[in-house]
């Protein structure tokens, strides 16, 4: 395990709850003696995650209000968020899984990932505290908060924020265009295409239309929010 400390910039004292931040309930159910999973750790890595990335927000947007500053939080804390920052850790291969589990594609499912960088969170601040969790932290999350450009629309359904930003910049609303599909009916990719006026327009894929529209608008965003 020296190379998931060596990604999370943190070399613990305590070798068993590194371990056992890695432990899947699905292992000690299927192992004779073993009784000890990650779970409470996940659970006070939370309260870690969550305390952490409210002061970064608060200290690197200073006007942003309320509602934005949770916004973007509940954005960085997600399922989703936290299992991308186990997949750059390379946490997926240290797991300590059962079986069923292991034959389910458990090290790359969302949630088995964003539970146990919680845990290691969690087992980070057992081991040292504070100082203990500021470098898996500053790793795992401060190059997207460097990342967000616009408070008011991060963490926002990616149709909306467009609608918002099209309207405020041009009193336009974005128009979708369905530009077909392909594939065989079991594995489909859909594409669509987004215009705001002459001003914007983007073409995105995905699994369903709606997916495809959510690329397009996100890919639409990143493009109206350019300098002119």
């Amino acid at each position: 395990m020296t190379k998931l400390e060596g990604s999370l910039g943190y070399v613990f004292v305590e070798r068993e709850l590194l371990a056992r931040a890695l432990t899947h309930r699905s292992f000690t159910e299927e192992t004779a003696g073993e009784d000890r999973h990650n779970e409470r750790l996940e659970w006070l890595g939370d309260a870690v995650l969550e305390m952490l990335t409210t002061e970064a927000l608060h200290q690197r947007f200073e006007q942003a209000p309320e509602g934005q500053l949770s916004r973007m939080r509940a954005e960085l804390v997600r399922t989703q968020t936290l299992a991308a920052v186990g997949r750059d850790f390379d946490v997926g291969p240290h797991l300590r899984l059962g079986r069923g589990e292991e034959l389910t594609g458990g090290r790359e499912k969302d949630r088995v990932l964003a539970n146990a960088v919680e845990a290691l969170l969690g087992a980070a601040w057992v081991d040292g505290g504070l100082a203990a969790v500021t470098q898996p932290y500053e790793r795992g999350w401060r190059g997207r908060i460097e990342a967000i450009e616009d408070p008011a629309t991060y963490g926002k359904d990616p149709k909306s924020a467009l609608q918002e930003l099209s309207w405020k910049l041009w009193q336009l609303h974005p128009r979708y265009v369905d530009l077909g599909h392909e594939g065989p009916p079991h594995a489909r990719t859909y594409h669509c295409g987004v215009q705001c006026g002459e001003h914007v327009t983007a073409r995105g894929s995905g699994a369903s239309k709606r997916s495809a529209q959510r690329a397009a608008a996100r890919i639409a965003l990143g493009r109206a929010r350019q300098p002119a």
